[in-house]
């Protein structure tokens, strides 16, 4: 290597090394706040891998320096060689490694962006000028952007006393445009008449699939089901994004008998093969929400959220999320659902089942497999070892099928919702449920 090349090494080795540096003393976590966050707050692993990504750039530009300086000749770059060599090697490996790796990662977010679905969702909730909601929102018109707010026990839910209004597009296509309305008890609305005769509670928990995403208040599952059963008031604590630890944590956590009229009724809780995948915490799922696990004496408890209760593992998936390469290939972590996720997910239906139990005088609770689920053979075993009830529709519709799923080929339409609901009433009538609680109030 000549002199010349020396020089124009040392300098290139500086400059990126000054780069690094610089990055790190910018980006740091006051402007990244400033800049990313309208609240000013940052989430705890967002936090840690900004300074994790600071102190890492400053060291190895650092390091990149004082190198080019000991390369400023040849005889420095000979002793270098001579007494590190292996050192030397493998910085240069890892400089070459990160610079390949950073230009894949440019590739493919052109490529992952050309290829980005076209569904495009705009929504805004109006709510009341209270001291828990204005809390969240993010301009005085009482506005806040998407369907939720922040919860400490669920990690998220509705707003109450809201109209939540909600625009969906795919590929240019209008696909719904309308309003959910949400009650004192952040619940979605179910209208309903004849109230003076539904002297029983049906409880609806589960995900979008029970709050009824982009259909109207009318056309939800527990709408038609009230429609269907005369005597029983539907309560919808569904929410999109829920999972069975959302319900759990709802039934632990708070005496839902109080915000219930009737005393005896039926729960249904409607299980999708994606609540696998929520209640285990999966790669890219909500890190706020709630985190049970089996502990040593086969007992489920809960440790916080996904973020409190395993920081390290969230901070990994955090940073995993952001690479355009593992995106572009679906990678996900674990990288298959297992037979203990599994027994898990078993195991909170059936401690929301006893919970259930705890608070009403009625063992009438249902695991509804809806329609299109196939991980249901799996859980079944576990429901009947338990003697939690279920429903098996995953047969009931060819999911996803035109007429009754959405142009998204995920969601039920109205006609979808009316099928399961109808369904439903037939199959808790065939038990004498309905009929035996109908009868004993007249």
């Amino acid at each position: 290597m000549s002199k010349s090349d020396l020089v124009s090494f040392q300098k290139k080795l500086s400059w990126i090394g000054l780069m690094f540096i610089c990055t790190s003393v910018v980006l740091n976590e006051w402007v990244l706040t400033k800049t990313l966050s309208p609240d000013g707050i940052l989430a705890i692993q967002t936090r840690g891998a900004i300074r994790f990504f600071n102190i890492t750039f400053f060291i190895l530009g650092f390091a990149l320096v004082q190198i080019g300086k000991l390369v400023s000749s040849r005889e420095g770059f000979h002793r270098l060689s001579q007494s590190y060599p292996r050192t030397l090697a493998c910085l240069i490996g890892f400089l070459l490694t990160v610079t390949l790796v950073l230009c894949a990662e440019g590739m493919f977010y052109l490529n992952n962006y050309e290829k980005e679905d076209s569904v495009q969702e705009t929504s805004w909730i109006s709510i009341p000028s209270t001291a828990e909601e204005r809390g969240f929102s993010e301009n005085p018109s009482r506005r806040v952007q998407g369907q939720a707010i922040k919860d400490p026990l669920l990690g998220f839910k509705l707003p109450k006393n809201a109209q939540i209004s909600d625009k969906i597009e795919l590929e240019g296509q209008l696909i719904y445009n309308g309003t959910y309305t949400t009650d004192a008890y952040h619940r979605r609305v179910t209208p309903i008449d004849h109230l003076e005769q539904r002297s029983d509670f049906l409880l609806f928990f589960g995900c979008s699939m029970t709050f009824g995403l982009w259909v109207n208040d009318d056309e939800t599952m527990p709408f038609y089901v009230a429609q269907y059963a005369s005597h029983y008031r539907p309560y919808n604590y569904g929410v999109s994004g829920y999972g069975p630890h959302h319900m759990l944590a709802k039934l632990q956590s708070e005496n839902i008998a109080e915000e219930i009229n009737e005393t005896h009724g039926i729960a249904i809780y409607t299980f999708i093969d994606h609540h696998i995948d929520r209640a285990i915490g999966r790669m890219g799922e909500h890190d706020a929400s709630p985190f049970y696990t089996i502990d040593a004496s086969d007992s489920l408890v809960r440790k916080g959220n996904f973020i409190s209760g395993r920081p390290l593992l969230s901070l990994l998936y955090w940073g995993i999320l952001r690479s355009q390469i593992l995106k572009a290939y679906g990678v996900s972590f674990p990288p298959r659902i297992r037979e203990d996720h599994i027994r898990l997910t078993a195991r909170i239906i059936e401690e929301s089942r006893n919970a259930f139990k705890k608070q009403f005088p009625s063992d009438e609770f249902y695991v509804l497999l809806y329609p299109g689920v196939k991980r249901g053979k799996e859980m079944i075993p576990y429901f009947e070892r338990a003697g939690v009830k279920y429903l098996d529709y995953s047969s009931l519709i060819d999911w996803p099928q035109k007429g009754f799923t959405l142009e998204d080929k995920r969601h039920p339409t109205a006609k979808g919702h009316r099928t399961v609901a109808a369904q439903l009433v037939q199959d808790l009538g065939k038990f004498d449920i309905i009929k035996n609680n109908s009868q004993r109030k007249r």
